[in-house]
C-alpha cells in the first residue's frame, strides 16, 4: 500500500489546499470517540493520497484522503508530537518529533519505530534533506542538530583521519564503517566486503587509523580484526 509508485509531484499544492480547506478534525477522526487534537499534518508527495496527522497526545494517524478514513493509528510519543513528516522519496517511512525530547523514524507498514534520536531537549521541528539521509532538528537548544540515518544503530567509535583534517571514520553497532567529510552532509565511503553491505557481521567496537593514513583497522564483537584501504574501501 505504501510503496513508491511515481515521482510525479504535480497537483501536490492542489491536494494540500483541498485538505486544509475541507478536512476537519472531526472528519479525520470521525470513527474515534477519543480523537486527539491535531498538532501537525503532513501530506506525502508520491501520490498525494495519504495524510500523516500528529496528535497532542503523542499519537499519530495515517489518513486516506480518497476514502476519508484513517487506515492506521498508533501511540508514538508520551508527549505532544510537534511535527511529523513523510520520507521525501518513499512512503514506506516517516518521522516524528516530540516534546518528549526525541526524534523517531517509523516503518509505515508496521507502525514500529526503527530508529530513535535522543535530543535531550524538547524538539519543536525537524526536516528531511530532499536527497540525503539527513534530518535537521530544531529544539529548545539554540543550535541546529543534524541526525544522519545511514547508521542504523549506535555509533560505538570514531577516528579522525591522519592525512585530512576534515575526514572522520565512524563505526556502528549495525556492523558498518563509514568515512565522512565534516564539511558535507553525506558520507564519502562505506566500507564492506564485495556485495556485503556491512563491514562486519557484528557490532564494530574499535577503529584505528594506521600511521600514514592509508589503512584503517577495525575490530568487532565477532572476534575479527580487519584492515581497510582508506582510499578504496575494500578489506585486505
Amino acid at each position: 500500500m505504501f510503496k513508491l509508485i511515481s515521482n510525479d509531484r504535480k497537483l501536490r499544492r492542489k491536494y494540500e489546499d483541498a485538505i486544509m480547506a475541507n478536512l476537519t478534525q472531526a472528519t479525520l477522526f470521525e470513527r474515534s470517540s477519543t480523537a486527539p487534537r491535531i498538532s501537525h499534518l503532513s501530506i506525502e508527495e508520491i501520490e498525494g493520497r495519504f495524510a500523516l496527522c500528529g496528535g497532542k497526545d503523542g499519537s499519530c494517524v495515517i489518513f486516506d484522503i480518497d476514502t476519508k478514513h484513517p487506515v492506521m493509528e498508533q501511540s508514538m510519543h508520551n508527549k505532544c508530537i510537534n511535527q511529523c513528516q513523510w520520507y521525501p522519496v518513499d512512503t514506506g517511512m516517516f518521522s516524528t518529533c516530540s516534546m518528549d525530547m526525541s526524534v523517531k523514524l517509523w516503518d509505515t507498514n508496521t507502525m514500529q519505530s526503527i530508529l530513535k534520536f535522543d535530543i535531550q531537549a524538547p524538539v519543536f521541528s525537524h526536516k528531511f534533506h530532499s536527497s540525503q539521509a539527513i534530518i535537521a532538528v530544531g529544539s529548545k537548544f539554540n543550535d541546529i542538530r543534524l541526525c544522519d540515518i545511514r547508521h542504523k544503530s549506535f555509533i560505538l567509535d570514531v577516528a579522525w583521519s591522519t592525512v585530512n583534517d576534515f575526514e572522520l571514520y565512524s563505526a556502528s553497532k549495525d556492523g558498518s564503517i563509514r568515512l565522512w567529510d565534516i564539511r558535507k552532509s553525506n558520507s564519502l565511503n562505506s566500507f564492506h566486503d564485495g556485495n556485503v553491505v556491512e563491514s562486519h557481521q557484528g557490532p564494530v567496537h574499535a577503529l584505528c587509523v594506521i600511521p600514514g593514513g592509508n589503512f584503517v583497522a577495525s575490530a568487532s564483537s565477532e572476534g575479527q580484526i580487519k584492515l581497510w584501504d582508506s582510499q578504496e574501501p575494500k578489506n585486505y
